[in-house]
């Protein structure tokens, strides 16, 4: 486990890593001596925030990892989806996302949601309607699709 002022990190024996708060220009890049394996999980989950400095400090991470790991983002929140898409280098062809965030909101309460979307339900840069788990209502995206959608050009 890695920890300080703006953030945590737990990684376990299966190359899981999960973050834990902020992004920040605190990200320890040496993280990247922990990883040898061919496969690797990061798990974005429990980030709340990303600024400028984190980005670059986590893009130097990314570029300092074994080049023929593949690397899977899951439970990317969509602060850091918004990042993706207009940063280069947070994901490339290398990279391969499993899921994301994405504000949507109740027709009916108005009401606005973060729900998880795995990446094969994005079918011609679109985002599929969802319903409400608590009520059943019907759910739209609360986002500019295609901008919030733009990472994709990059993988």
């Amino acid at each position: 486990m890695f920890e300080n002022s703006s953030m945590k990190i737990n990684f376990n024996s299966l190359n899981e890593y999960s973050f834990y708060g902020r992004i920040d220009e605190t990200f320890p890049i040496e993280l990247n001596e922990k990883i040898s394996q061919d496969l690797v999980h990061f798990n974005f989950k429990n980030v709340t925030y990303m600024n400028s400095m984190g980005i670059m400090k986590f893009i130097s991470f990314l570029n300092s990892l074994p080049k023929a790991a593949s690397i899977y983002y899951e439970h990317v929140p969509s602060i850091v989806v918004t990042q993706m898409g207009l940063v280069k280098g947070i994901i490339s062809q290398k990279f391969k996302l499993k899921s994301f965030y994405v504000p949507y909101v109740d027709k009916e309460s108005q009401e606005q949601l973060m729900i998880l979307i795995n990446i094969e339900d994005v079918v011609n840069h679109s985002l599929p309607y969802k319903k409400n788990p608590e009520t059943g209502s019907l759910m739209e995206p609360d986002v500019q699709v295609e901008r919030f959608l733009n990472f994709l050009n990059h993988i």
